[in-house]
C-alpha cells in the first residue's frame, strides 16, 4: 500500500518518512491507520506546514483492493477532526498531477485547486482547504 508501482520497490525516496512514522509524524503531527479485520486498510498524516496554523496532509493511502467503498474520504475527514483538535485552521496537500481519483476526492471533500507544481521529479497539483469549523 506504500509508494507507487511504477517506481522500484514502491517507496519513493520522499516516501521514506513512512518508515519512521512515529518519531516522524507522531512527534510533530498524527498519523492515522484505518483497520478491516486487523489489516491495514487506509492511512492518512498530518505535518506542521511552515505557516503557522497550517498543516500538510500527507500519505493518504488506501489498499487497492479496498478502494471504492469510501474509505479514503472517512480517513480523511478523521484526520480534518484531528487537525482541528491539534488547532490548525488551513490543511494543505500535492497530489501527484497523473492521479486524477485522487485529485477528485479532494475536491468532492471541499479541497480548492491551486495550481501545479514539481516536487522531486514529479508534477504534482497544489490543494488547500480553509474550513471555518477549524480551530
Amino acid at each position: 500500500m506504500t509508494g507507487r508501482a511504477d517506481y522500484p520497490d514502491r517507496l519513493l525516496p520522499q516516501d521514506r518518512d513512512l518508515l519512521d512514522v512515529n518519531g516522524i509524524y507522531l512527534e510533530k503531527g498524527e498519523f492515522l491507520v484505518g483497520l478491516v479485520n486487523n489489516r491495514i486498510i487506509a492511512m492518512a498524516g498530518i505535518l506542521p506546514a511552515l505557516n503557522p496554523g497550517t498543516a500538510e496532509v500527507r500519505r493518504v493511502r488506501v489498499d487497492p483492493k479496498a478502494r471504492g467503498r469510501g474509505y479514503a474520504a472517512s480517513i480523511l475527514r478523521a484526520l480534518e477532526e484531528r487537525a482541528r483538535q491539534l488547532g490548525y485552521r488551513r490543511l494543505h496537500l500535492d497530489t501527484a498531477a497523473d492521479q486524477l481519483p485522487a485529485q477528485a476526492l479532494y475536491r468532492a471533500c471541499g479541497y480548492r485547486e491551486l495550481g501545479p507544481g514539481v516536487i522531486g521529479p514529479f508534477p504534482v497539483v497544489s490543494q488547500h482547504r480553509v474550513k471555518a469549523t477549524v480551530a
